[in-house]
């Protein structure tokens, strides 16, 4: 049984936040090879709710007829005229008390809060809008945090911090590995390789002036020919030793450590996006030994490279997870002007 979200769209919605969440689970279905997460967009009556760029978005259900949810997320904006209906508060009293983990993204907590559903919980609200909370509900506790969990009660500021809520879910019902697989293709600051781009020469001991993006760029280049620890310490004037010290205190891992992850990756990303050979991904990405190439990956991604490779397989598609199984329409279209 698919884990089920559920997003209840308040007019002036902030239209990428609902991209950004059905964007995370979709990919996460993909990497996973099977259906882990399915997602309804809900509206109070079952129309089309027009969100902040002024696009109308068709919804799948109206409250009344919402099946259950596992989690169920109010996305509001800017509309200062938004309010919390008395078919929201059944529907959400009703929700919470079936075990529906109730949240809120951006100002969805404003509704949150005129259903006296929050009194003395620790939230978070989009920064514009936390003074004109804190001044409407005294008795919510706000934090100035992305993301808030608070017992079965989630909140999200809003923005890119939607996908860090995401990836948060993900992990928590699939692990860590598929979060990372979607925070790297999200370009998230969450993925799965923290970028090195930053760290410059300022974080080198002395006084050379190559920086660690040089190195993982280097490393980037010869995923298929590797170079050994002590050619990569020369390219930045190094001993080993010097440079294995240096490069930990950057990213927290040994270089080689770090460039065989890279590596790894690469191979998952052949495996999702080329249809080569096991044999041929494990020299692709620098190893020489298929038995090793496996026991590395089985050991990175908890599946070996050919079961993995069967599962995608099996769906119907080497390169992508078939869309009837794992996408939701959302029809768009353009709302009227107004008059």
């Amino acid at each position: 049984m698919p884990v089920s979200f559920g997003f209840l769209l308040v007019r002036l919605f902030p239209m990428y936040v609902v991209v950004l969440a059905t964007e995370a689970l979709r990919l996460a279905n993909k990497y996973a090879g099977r259906r882990v997460f399915d997602w309804q967009i809900l509206s109070e009556d079952g129309h089309a709710v027009e969100a902040s760029n002024g696009i109308a978005v068709d919804c799948d259900a109206a409250l009344r007829d919402a099946p259950e949810l596992a989690y169920g997320f109010i996305v509001a904006g800017d509309d200062q005229a938004r309010t919390a209906t008395p078919q929201m508060r059944r529907w959400l009293v009703r929700a919470g008390g079936k075990g529906t983990v109730l949240g809120a993204i951006d100002s969805g907590v404003f509704l949150l809060a005129e259903a006296r559903l929050i009194r003395e919980r620790n939230v978070t609200v989009h920064p514009v809008a936390a003074a004109a909370f804190r001044e409407q509900f005294p008795e919510v506790n706000v934090q100035e945090r992305p993301i808030v969990v608070d017992g079965s009660l989630i909140t999200c500021a809003g923005g890119m911090a939607t996908v860090e809520l995401l990836l948060m879910l993900i992990e928590r019902h699939c692990n860590a590995a598929i979060a990372r697989d979607v925070a790297s293709d999200m370009v998230s600051s969450n993925a799965a390789f923290p970028p090195l781009g930053r760290l410059t020469t300022d974080t080198l001991d002395g006084d050379h002036g190559a920086s660690l993006e040089k190195i993982l760029e280097i490393m980037r280049r010869s995923v298929e020919t590797p170079l050994p620890l002590h050619a990569l310490a020369r390219h930045v004037g190094f001993s080993e030793r010097q440079f294995a010290r240096v490069f930990h205190r950057a990213t927290g891992e040994a270089p080689m450590a770090y460039y065989r992850k890279l590596r790894l990756n690469h191979a998952k990303q052949l495996l999702f996006q080329s249809d080569m050979a096991v044999s041929e991904i494990a020299f692709a990405s620098g190893f020489r030994s298929i038995s090793a190439f496996s026991r590395c990956f089985t050991a990175e991604f908890g599946r070996s490279p050919r079961k993995l490779l069967a599962e995608l397989r099996a769906s119907g598609n080497v390169q992508a997870v078939p869309a009837r199984n794992f996408t939701k329409r959302v029809r768009l279209h353009r709302s009227q002007p107004k008059k």
